[in-house]
């Protein structure tokens, strides 16, 4: 949100505003089973656990997610500095990944990625910030994901499994005006629909 605010959300059912905070900031998911625990680090700090979500469903794919729920006035930016994985348990066979570290300092993502993309406008960048993802969503428009309603992008991956795993990012900025509803942070996916997210 545009007042720093920190949310965890399960898309329709759930969302919990769990603390504030200043950007660059680090975000983590840690899975474990069912469970599921939601940790931030500042710069040069620890990490704090905000809260934790139990869900049974099967994991489909992790990633990012953007969205706009407001008419925003002018164009929505988000900078992200990396993407991390890291899976537990016994080694699984491809297509599985064990552990990876995306520093998105390449000129085109790797082809573990799919940039989702289910409402036309939104573009990427990694060359708009050196060794950073930026991802963009036009003003004057809304990109929601809720209830029935699938028009939020998402650059996500289905290579991590239902095991026991962790995923971490690092927020770097956000430009957005001052009338913009919005979310970017790291996303579970079970279904099309069905998501949970943390994130700012």
């Amino acid at each position: 949100d545009k007042d720093g605010s920190l949310h965890i959300t399960h898309a329709d059912v759930q969302d919990t505003n769990v603390g504030t905070a200043n950007l660059p900031l680090s975000l983590r998911i840690n899975k474990r089973d069912a469970q599921y625990t939601f940790e931030v680090r500042p710069d040069g700090g620890n990490w704090t656990t905000l809260g934790s979500y139990s869900a049974t469903n099967v994991v489909a794919y992790v990633g990012l997610l953007e969205r706009t729920f407001d008419g925003t006035s002018g164009n929505a930016i988000f900078d992200v500095d990396y993407f991390q994985l890291d899976r537990y348990g016994p080694p699984a066979s491809p297509p599985y990944t064990e552990s990876d570290l995306d520093n998105f300092n390449a000129p085109a993502f790797s082809p573990a990625w799919e940039w989702y993309v289910p409402k036309s406008g939104p573009t990427w960048s990694l060359e708009a910030q050196a060794g950073s993802l930026r991802m963009q969503l036009p003003a004057n428009q809304t990109f929601e994901h809720w209830i029935s309603t699938d028009e939020a992008p998402q650059l996500r991956r289905t290579d991590l499994g239902d095991n026991n795993w962790n995923i971490e990012t690092r927020l770097l900025d956000i430009n957005a005006p001052a009338n913009a509803g919005y979310l970017i942070g790291m996303q579970v996916g079970f279904d099309q629909y069905d998501q949970v997210w943390f994130g700012m």
